[in-house]
């Protein structure tokens, strides 16, 4: 019997992928603490706390395995815009050290999370 992958849009696709991604950081000890936050400025797909350390995480679905750096330096900054409101309205989080990351996910649901994928200095 055939799959019915084709069938999924691309919304259904992003937020498989998400998903994934959300169960991937739960196991890791993170606490998901914000799904697809949206500001004027943008949006971070997800927010995650691990101890002391507040997660701003992209995540790419890939068709291959080929994980370059999708993310403009436009994209970025307007992550990075939105990372800062969010601290703004979070403030107990205003003493947690920040980290971007990027997580691609391809067809097969598999994960590659590249850790401090670029930082606000470089923006």
């Amino acid at each position: 019997m055939s799959s019915d992958s084709h069938l999924k849009t691309n919304y259904q696709r992003g937020v498989d992928a998400e998903t994934a991604c959300e169960e991937y950081l739960v196991a890791s000890g993170a606490k998901i603490l914000a799904k697809r936050f949206k500001t004027k400025f943008g949006e971070i797909d997800l927010i995650a706390a691990k101890a002391d350390l507040l997660l701003f995480i992209e995540v790419k679905r890939r068709k291959a395995a080929i994980f370059d750096d999708p993310i403009s330096k436009m994209q970025k900054k307007r992550i990075m815009n939105t990372a800062l409101q969010y601290l703004a309205e979070n403030e107990k989080f205003s003493q947690f050290n920040m980290r971007f990351d990027c997580i691609f996910v391809d067809n097969n649901l598999a994960l590659q999370h590249i850790e401090d994928s670029w930082r606000i200095e470089e923006i």
